[in-house]
């Protein structure tokens, strides 16, 4: 037969977070993901936001003693025992006072966890691979993507499909070719875009050519995609170039002055890129962010040229190739009926 325990001895041993024992006692079970953890012993077993998870059986809690009896199968007592000999609590304790300060000195604990998991960098992991690209590549031909642009990326493995969710993953690598960045955009009717956890702004989504004298700036890749596709409908190489994303842009303060993104130093490292053409949106923001980038470009001695989208062609690149390739649809007809 276990040993009692008073109430005062529980609520103590309910202040005790399951990520904080683990962390204290079995770190070695631990692995980071992103700004969670998963522990190594069961891998759909999640501990986020000082709270445990186990996915595949459907179960969690936050207190260690949960975890113990739910993950590791300990009985309430044995569970108990261990906790309190591992956190010294007095077993014969009663007194309230004792259990409120053992409660603010694991408050306490908690804390620092939680601004420890905080600060820590978010490991980066490139989204798990589909079997084949069929959404991916069709989502982007729906959006006036060229066949070739797409075949392209594919080879070069700059875009590929996620296995869970089917988004399409956009991939940028650093200038060793070690991928550090993914974009998310799905591919149906869910309207979701976004970065993988851990992806780094300064290796965004980027097509380079390391003896090419321009570039060209784009806020998504799928902008950058549209003009790839352009500059082939017009007969230009789009690899003689270097087509870079910003990942979105960032709004100048009241001053109306910008730094230069990340990624447009990491783009220059190495290359003898001389002249810079922006295009972003068409609408206030990008207009606003344009203007104050070409600013700071032109400050670190780069030609700068802002590349405008006409209203009436849309907001962005995509916009303006939707619209070339419905007036390329249009003609197309017209010399069909003359025949």
């Amino acid at each position: 037969m276990g040993r009692f325990y008073s109430r005062t001895v529980i609520d103590q041993v309910n202040q005790i977070s399951a990520i904080q024992y683990l962390m204290d006692h079995e770190p070695y079970n631990l692995k980071r993901t992103g700004r969670s953890y998963i522990t190594k012993k069961h891998d759909s077993l999640y501990l986020s936001n000082g709270y445990w998870r186990w996915s595949s059986r459907g179960i969690g809690g936050k207190t260690a003693l949960s975890y113990l009896q739910k993950v590791d199968e300990l009985s309430f007592p044995e569970a108990m025992e261990r906790l309190v000999y591992l956190y010294r609590i007095d077993p014969s304790q009663k007194d309230p006072a004792a259990a409120e300060k053992f409660a603010a000195e694991q408050k306490k604990r908690r804390a620092e966890i939680e601004a420890m998991v905080s600060r820590a960098p978010a490991e980066f992991h490139l989204p798990e691979p589909a079997e084949n690209n069929k959404r991916a590549y069709a989502y982007l031909r729906s959006r006036g993507i060229s066949g070739s642009v797409i075949s392209y990326c594919l080879k070069k493995k700059l875009i590929y499909q996620e296995k869970e969710y089917g988004n399409v993953v956009f991939v940028g690598y650093d200038n060793e070719g070690q991928a550090r960045y993914a974009g998310l955009r799905s591919t149906g009717y869910r309207q979701f875009k976004g970065d993988a956890t851990g992806s780094r702004k300064d290796f965004t989504f980027r097509l380079t050519n390391n003896t090419a004298v321009e570039a060209y700036l784009f806020e998504a890749a799928i902008d950058l995609l549209s003009y790839a596709t352009l500059m082939e409908m017009h007969g230009l190489d789009f690899r003689s170039v270097n087509l870079c994303t910003l990942a979105g842009v960032a709004v100048p303060g009241a001053d109306g002055k910008q730094e230069l993104p990340a990624a447009v130093r990491t783009l220059t490292e190495g290359r003898n890129i001389k002249k810079f053409n922006l295009y972003l949106d068409n609408d206030e923001d990008g207009i606003a962010a344009a203007k104050a980038l070409a600013a700071a470009l032109k400050a670190e001695g780069y030609q700068t040229v802002i590349q405008t989208v006409p209203k009436e062609r849309g907001k962005d690149v995509n916009d303006l190739l939707k619209s070339v390739l419905a007036d390329q649809e249009a003609k197309d007809k017209a010399d069909g009926k003359k025949m």
